[in-house]
């Protein structure tokens, strides 16, 4: 039960963390504004926020409905595994 509570604990401490971090991204970003890279005094570029190029992607769900038959002949699946979980 001990170590139970020590892991709930240090969960919500990682996520007071993760909110902690993501508010100061979001503060360095409304600083940049529509700048593409962050620059410290002395010239170094320390941090970039730029448009990434779009990505493609396969519908596996449509193409299970449209051509089940050929979605089954190459599905394979992994062994089984076990899953830990809190609750």
């Amino acid at each position: 039960m001990e170590k139970l509570e020590e892991l709930k604990a240090a969960k919500e401490e990682k996520v007071r963390i993760a909110g902690t971090i993501e508010k100061l991204k979001t503060d360095i970003q409304e600083f940049m504004q529509d700048y593409d890279v962050l620059i410290d005094n002395n010239g170094n570029v320390i941090a970039t926020w730029k448009n990434t190029a779009p990505k493609s992607f396969f519908d596996l769900k449509r193409f299970k409905d449209e051509a089940k038959e050929l979605y089954m002949k190459y599905s394979s699946y992994t062994k089984q595994s076990r899953v830990f979980l809190i609750k």
